[in-house]
Parts: structure tokens; C-alpha cells; sequence
């Protein structure tokens, strides 16, 4: 985990990579400070104000149920103070409609509640929450849920599985909201069915069903992707399982021109393919599913990785995705390379017009980049079977370099700069992983970097606020065909001075109507910069504060 004061939240950051981006990078009208207003600086999404569009994002207490809260800042002074709200939470109720009368009555089982959302205030700041319902409000049918402050879809999820999920969805929460809703569990559709692993033709047809490993399947939305039903066990992995299955369906399926069931073993690294059927409106009694003949398992195949000049890679991550025989798909376990770039993998066998993605991930120390290539997995009759390529070789990684000066543009030595993937330029994965380095003596820095968009991240400490630009390394050449890419120059770029805002944070741990102020203690904030980028609101992470124990904090944000 990166340390609290390089976390980044990217938001819609990569938005403003659909506009123009010079050589090395740099959206086009802003490049450096002096390409702005006399009242502005050159951010990574163009020249802005320092001082507008700031909102702060305050948690003061998540363990006692105080969550994020946003605040915009409407006015800048050098003391700022907070004084937040009370709790936001969402309560309820959850009834279900009984067999007999038909009428509603509580539901007092136990259930899982679970929001997930976003800010409204800071785009792309994504907020999930989650709670069971403890057993003393069971026998009630209510619940009670923290949430920070944002835009969710809540759902109810009954332990019992033959009851459909029940969702809310645009539920808008305020700091201090209390927002009561109401799940109702309706009475689910029954659809049955039978999963076989293949159909061998016959008189009678030979019925074979998965009996390898635990299967599950569940239905879907396959529009929106929302679930219509629980996960539901299809097959228990022993001899005796049949395949056979019932599925509880919201009677939202019933709007539906047709759903999808998606097979998948329960463990992901079941030698099985997960499988995704389409079923057409109306349904009929009962469905028969058929994986098909995806083969024999594989186990420990050998391959090898090697960097551009032939060298092991050791510590890569190296994984397998395709399509396999009967239309489904698989993806294997994750295998990390050894000192001599070697690996074991179990995989189902390549069907005879297909071929697995094999990528493969060196760690962010390594020359070696990031390669994606097909590759595949054969038995061979009378020896063993094997991998083609077995060997693969991983383009280098491009060496990037820079010069970061001081505001007074002296060498701004022993920064730390890190990069972070914003988009690709291909159908490579992203980076997972930041690359991290430190300014020498001099100011100069080097990165080696995988072919992509990246943000760049000069943290100086106080009293210089944080800074950061955009980088484009590499482009779509196909670097995996052994061309190479030239170094980039990512040239100079200049800290700014800062100004300190400081103040104090307090918390209502009353109610709306008749409110107790505290002193929130060891309260996180997060300053950031929202400003419209391509026709949509995007946010930079401006700055990062914790309050003492008195709710004072402190930080330095940027100043022109």
C-alpha cells in the first residue's frame, strides 16, 4: 500500500487524454506555468486557478460510523474551519411478502446491506459500504448503515438464497443525511434447469454433468449486468451431483427480452471454463446448459520468460486467458517466475482455432516490460504436452528522464517522484504497481516505463505543495515484434511555492435539530481540484492533511 501522502485518486483524470498531447506529453495549451494567465499555473488537465473549484474531502471517524464527507470551498483564506455534520447513514426496513396471505410482513432472517457509489462532489472518487444486520435487529426487519456522503445503489442480500437480491438504485446522501429505505423480497420466478458438461448423442442421450469441481451459477441482466439472482450451487464436485439447479429470479426478469446464466466453478482455480448462456423470453420449464467438451486438464505446463537481451525475468506474474473447446472461457491461476524466468501452469488445452492471451507482469525493478502475446496450451499423443512458445521474450522497458527544479529553479534534490498508469496506448494491461524514484543531487531522475499514459507525482513536503504533470511514454508501435523505443525526454519542470491552510475540524456527535460540537481527532482530508476536462468534471488530488488531537491540521496547497 502506497503511503497516505502519494495516494491518488485519479477520478476522470483520463479524460483529458482524448485531447491533443504533445511529444512528451503535455496537454496542449499548457506546458509549463508560463503558458498560463499571470492568476494561473499549468495543471495536468490545462492552466487553472489555484484557488477555485476546491473541495475537501473530511473523514473524521469511519470506525464510529463517521464517514467521508465533502465540502466545496467557496472562498479561500488562509484559516479555513470545518464544522461537519452528524452521521450519514442509510436505515430501513425489510419485509418480504408472505406465501400464504400474500400480504407483507417483516423479514427477520439475516441479511447483508451494501451501497456503492460515488462522490458527487469529487468525480471518480468511488465509496463502498457494508453491513450484516446484527442479530438483535434481526427480529425487528431494520437496518442501519454508515455511508460517507455521495451517490449509491443499495442493495439487500438475504442470507437465504432462494430470495432474489432487492436494489435501490440514485439514492443521493448529503453530509448528516438519514435516508430510510424500504426492501421489499417479492415473491421470486422459479426457473430449473440442468448443467452438463456434455451431451454424448445416443439412445438415450448420455447426460454427462460436472462432477470434477463445485459449480455455481447465477443469472444476470445482460444489459446492465445487475444480478437477477443469488449465486446458487449447481454442482457439489462429487461423483453423485447431477447439474440439476433452481434459480430465484427478481420479477424484474420479467421486463427482460431475455437473461443471462453464468456458470462458473466456485473456486477460481478449478480446472472448469466459466460459461455465460443467453435464455430468451418467455422461459421455459426448465433449461438444459451445456459447458461442452473442453477437454482434459494439463497440469504443470513449462514456460520460460526472458527480457530483450535474453536474460531470465524472475519475479514475474504470468497468466492465461482464452477461450476454450464448448465456448467457454478460462483463465488460470496467477505463476510467478523463478531466478531462471521459469514457470508451472495447469491450463485446459487450446481448441484447434484458438489461443490463449498469455501476459505477463514483470515486478516494476525489472528492464523487462509488460508483454501480451497468444499462446497455446497442446497435448501431444505419445509425449508431453506443452506450451507454444514456451519461451517468450519481453520488450525493455523505455528509460524516461527528467530535470525537477526548485521554485528559485535550483536542483530540487531528493524528491520523490512516482508514476502512476493513467491509460493505455495499446491492448496491454496497465502497470498495477507504481514506479518510484528520488531526484539526485543535480535534480535529474530516470524511470524505466512501460508504453503508456502516465501521471507523474512530485511530492517535495512542506513548505512546496505537491506537484504533478502528465506523461505520454512510447506510443502504439509494436514494440513486441523487437522494436525498440527510444528513450523520452521528459525535460524540466519547476515546483511551485505554496500557500498553508490551516484551521480546526469539528463534528456534530449530536442530532441535526440540536447539535453537540467535538474536535475531530486524527480526522483525514484530502484537498482536491475539480474543473471541467473534455466536457466532463474531473478531480486532482491537490493535497493531504490528519488532524491532531485538538481537530488542527495543516497543509500546503499550490499558489501562482
Amino acid at each position: 500500500m502506497r503511503p497516505l501522502a502519494l495516494i491518488t485518486t485519479l477520478g476522470c483524470l483520463t479524460a483529458c487524454l482524448s485531447g491533443a498531447l504533445s511529444p512528451v506529453g503535455f496537454k496542449r495549451g499548457c506546458e509549463t506555468d508560463s503558458d498560463c494567465q499571470s492568476n494561473e499555473i499549468c495543471f495536468p488537465d490545462g492552466c487553472g486557478d489555484p484557488g477555485q473549484g476546491l473541495v475537501v474531502e473530511v473523514t473524521p471517524n469511519a470506525r464510529a460510523g463517521l464517514q467521508a464527507q465533502d465540502v466545496a470551498i467557496t472562498a479561500l483564506t488562509a484559516s479555513f474551519d470545518l464544522q461537519l455534520s452528524s452521521a450519514t447513514s442509510v436505515t430501513g426496513e425489510l419485509q418480504k411478502v408472505d406465501g400464504a396471505t400474500l400480504q407483507p410482513v417483516l423479514y427477520t432472517d439475516q441479511v447483508t446491506v451494501r451501497a456503492s457509489g460515488e462522490s458527487v462532489l469529487i468525480p471518480g472518487v468511488v465509496r463502498t459500504y457494508q453491513t450484516t444486520v446484527p442479530t438483535m435487529n434481526m427480529s425487528k426487519g431494520t437496518f442501519e448503515l454508515f455511508v460517507g456522503s455521495g451517490r449509491y445503489s443499495v442493495s439487500a442480500l438475504a442470507t437465504d438464497k432462494s430470495i432474489p437480491a432487492a436494489t435501490q438504485t440514485n439514492v443521493v446522501l448529503d453530509p448528516g443525511d438519514q435516508h430510510f429505505l424500504r426492501f421489499d423480497f417479492l415473491v421470486p420466478l422459479s426457473l430449473s434447469g440442468r448443467l452438463l458438461k456434455r451431451v454424448i448423442p445416443g439412445t438415450p442421450d448420455l447426460q454427462l454433468p460436472p462432477t470434477q469441481v463445485a459449480m455455481d451459477i447465477q443469472a444476470f441482466d445482460p444489459i446492465s449486468g445487475s444480478p437477477l439472482s443469488q449465486r446458487s450451487n449447481v454442482s457439489s464436485g462429487f461423483p453423485a451431483s447431477t447439474g440439476d439447479f433452481v434459480l430465484s429470479l427478481s420479477p424484474d426478469a420479467t421486463s427482460l427480452s431475455s437473461i443471462s446464466l453464468v456458470a462458473s466453478p466456485r473456486e477460481a482455480t478449478a480446472l472448469v471454463p466459466t460459461k455465460t448462456f443467453t435464455i430468451s423470453w418467455p422461459f421455459t420449464d426448465t433449461v438444459t446448459l451445456e459447458l461442452g467438451d473442453y477437454g482434459d486438464s494439463l497440469p504443470q505446463l513449462s514456460g520460460s520468460v526472458l527480457d530483450a537481451n535474453g536474460a531470465p525475468v524472475a519475479g514475474a506474474s504470468v497468466t492465461f486467458e482464452g477461450a476454450v473447446g464448448g465456448g467457454g472461457v478460462f483463465v488460470s491461476r496467477t505463476v510467478t517466475t523463478d531466478a531462471r524466468g521459469g514457470y508451472l501452469v495447469d491450463l485446459l488445452p487450446s481448441p484447434l482455432a484458438g489461443s490463449y492471451d498469455l501476459t505477463v507482469v514483470p515486478p516494476a525493478s525489472s528492464s523487462a516490460g509488460i508483454l501480451r502475446i497468444p499462446v497455446r496450451a497442446q497435448a501431444v499423443v505419445g509425449s508431453a504436452p506443452r506450451l507454444s512458445p514456451s519461451t517468450v521474450t519481453c520488450p525493455a522497458r523505455v528509460l524516461a528522464t527528467g530535470v525537477l527544479l526548485r521554485p528559485d529553479f535550483t536542483p530540487a534534490s531528493g524528491v520523490p517522484v512516482t508514476a502512476i498508469a493513467v491509460d493505455s496506448l495499446d491492448d496491454r494491461p496497465l502497470p498495477v504497481e507504481p514506479t518510484t524514484t528520488t531526484t539526485a543531487s543535480d535534480g535529474s531522475y530516470s524511470l524505466l516505463l512501460d508504453p503508456a499514459v502516465y501521471r507523474l507525482e512530485f511530492v517535495p513536503g512542506q513548505p512546496l505543495p505537491m506537484r504533478a504533470r502528465l506523461a505520454t511514454i512510447g506510443s502504439s508501435i509494436d514494440v513486441d515484434a523487437g522494436v525498440g523505443l527510444l528513450p523520452v525526454d521528459l525535460k524540466t519542470f519547476t515546483l511551485l511555492n505554496g500557500r498553508t491552510l490551516s484551521g480546526t475540524v469539528t463534528t456534530n456527535v449530536a442530532t441535526p435539530l440540536s447539535p453537540v460540537y467535538k474536535e475531530a481527532a486524527t480526522a483525514t482530508m484530502r484537498f482536491f481540484r475539480v474543473s471541467p476536462v473534455g466536457g466532463k468534471q474531473s478531480s486532482l488530488l491537490l493535497g493531504e492533511a490528519v488532524t491532531d488531537e485538538h481537530g488542527r491540521y495543516s497543509v500546503v496547497l499550490p499558489a501562482h
